[in-house]
């Protein structure tokens, strides 16, 4: 796949926002972690288990191997 301007735009938005929430994440001990998120029933561990299992599938599309990663969390 060959990478266009736009591509380039969405490739550094996406790394902006994971250092923007690396630097949410990195200082959380094991007690904020457990925390309730903004999502009821969810602890901000739920959430980011979340975000990246959403990322893996995402990715997983983009490649083509969308089928065995989805197999693999079932």
């Amino acid at each position: 796949m060959q990478r266009t301007q736009a591509m380039d735009g969405i490739l550094g938005d996406l790394a902006a926002q994971t250092g923007e929430l690396d630097g949410l994440l990195s200082g959380l001990d094991e007690a904020a972690w457990a925390l309730p998120s903004g999502c009821p029933g969810w602890a901000v561990s739920d959430v980011v288990l979340h975000l990246g299992q959403t990322d893996e599938m995402a990715a997983a599309s983009a490649e083509g191997r969308f089928g065995a990663a989805a197999a693999a969390f079932a």
